[in-house]
């Protein structure tokens, strides 16, 4: 689980639906806003009931993709809001694979802002 400091509150999650910027890849969509500059990045994750209807598996999702997103946090700049949500088929795919996918594709988004 993600520290306090580094989860997105409501306020923000609204905040940056409205004005991120969006980036897909096979098993995520994400979306990147820049929050204040002086502030940690922050980030949420969001798996709905279209990738798994049992909440366990979307618990064990989350929990398995947290480890990947503390290593992102780490290199990411101050000030951005990062929103990651599911696609349907990651249940399908090893979560090695798609921990790399989601590192590859932040760094992506990272590069292009």
């Amino acid at each position: 689980m993600l520290p306090r400091n580094r989860r997105v509150s409501k306020s923000l999650f609204n905040e940056a639906m409205k004005g991120g910027k969006t980036f897909h890849s096979p098993h995520f969509l994400l979306r990147l806003s820049s929050g204040m500059p002086q502030e940690l990045s922050r980030c949420a994750i969001t798996i709905s009931k279209k990738v798994d209807t049992r909440a366990t598996e979307r618990n064990r999702l989350r929990r398995k993709l947290s480890s990947y997103i503390e290593e992102i946090l780490a290199t990411l700049p101050s000030g951005y809001i990062v929103l990651i949500s599911v696609k349907k088929g990651l249940t399908r795919s090893t979560v090695e694979e798609c921990g790399a996918e989601l590192v590859q594709l932040v760094h992506r988004a990272t590069g292009k802002i």
